[in-house]
This record gives structure tokens, C-alpha cells and sequence, in this order.
């Protein structure tokens, strides 16, 4: 089972002639997809981020970014997926709120541990916090089964086309 949150590669290849070729290629290969179809941004003059177009998109679609360098002879492409913006900020609320619980109810039962004779209700909030974050991570893995179609295609769409011409 992979456990990290963002699934990632990386590409190296002579396929480009520089960065600009590479970012004006792949920003017109993508805009040429069909299945699915994608509008791409180019960020901060060396970021790509591809993202399923509006008719296509649902909640879990997601969004590939690409980082895009010349080394030596050859272009390195580093790629990354991750949720669309606001449903990111979701699970990082959901972490954050999981977290707060847990770390608070830990302190509060450390407490109620060191005074003799207290209820050790401290406890319930802890294993609340715990539960918070499993029921996140749990859902974070959902959401990669209902984007693995689009993950996918966008993976394959990168590796086809990124091949060396010889």
C-alpha cells in the first residue's frame, strides 16, 4: 500500500529542446486531450498544472502539477497529483481539527492521571482525535479510488508523450 498522500513521478528526457519547448509542447498536448480533458497554467514560469475541465470535473478530479527543468542534456519533468484547492484545505481542516482533539485530550487525561481520584474523560476526547484522523486518512484513500481514472490517463497521457524520440 503506498502511503503517501500525493502520488508522484519523474521524467527525464531529450525529447525537449529547452524548458520553453518543453512547457509550449506539453501545454499544447494537454489542451489536445480528449479524455479527459484538461486546462493547463503555467505558474511562476516553471510550473505546470493540469486540471480536469469543468464539464469533466468532479469532486474527487484531480490535478497534476508539473515542474519542469533543463539539466545538462536533457529535460527533468517532476510531477506531482493532488486534490483540487478547496478540497486540499478540507482534509488539511480535518487534520488540523483531528489533531488539536487528540493533542488536547492527551493533556487534559495526563492531567486527570497526575490528580488522584478525577474522571478520565480527557481520554474520550484523545481517542475522538484519533478517530478524526483515521476517518480522514481513510477518506483521502477514497478519493484517490474515485480519481484513479482521470490519475490515470493524465499518467499515461505524460509517459506517451514525454518518450524519447530517436
Amino acid at each position: 500500500m503506498d502511503m503517501r498522500m500525493r502520488p508522484r513521478f519523474e521524467i527525464s528526457t531529450r525529447r525537449f529542446e529547452s524548458f520553453e519547448h518543453a512547457v509550449e509542447q506539453l501545454t499544447t498536448h494537454y489542451k489536445s486531450l480528449t479524455s479527459p480533458e484538461c486546462k493547463v497554467t503555467l505558474f511562476y514560469g516553471q510550473q505546470l498544472e493540469i486540471r480536469v475541465s469543468d464539464k469533466e470535473r468532479h469532486l474527487w478530479s484531480p490535478q497534476l502539477k508539473l515542474w519542469i527543468e533543463n539539466v545538462d542534456d536533457h529535460v527533468r519533468i517532476r510531477a506531482i497529483f493532488g486534490p483540487e484547492s478547496n478540497v486540499w484545505t478540507m482534509f488539511m481542516a480535518g487534520y488540523a481539527v483531528g489533531g488539536m482533539l487528540t493533542l488536547g485530550g492527551l493533556m487534559v487525561w495526563f492531567s486527570q492521571l497526575s490528580l488522584k481520584g478525577q474522571d478520565h474523560w480527557g481520554l474520550w476526547i484523545l481517542i475522538a482525535g484519533v478517530i478524526v484522523c483515521g476517518l480522514v486518512y481513510g477518506l483521502s484513500h477514497a478519493g484517490r479510488y474515485f480519481a484513479l481514472d482521470q490519475m490515470k490517463s493524465l499518467y499515461h497521457a505524460t509517459h506517451e508523450f514525454c518518450q524519447d524520440i530517436t
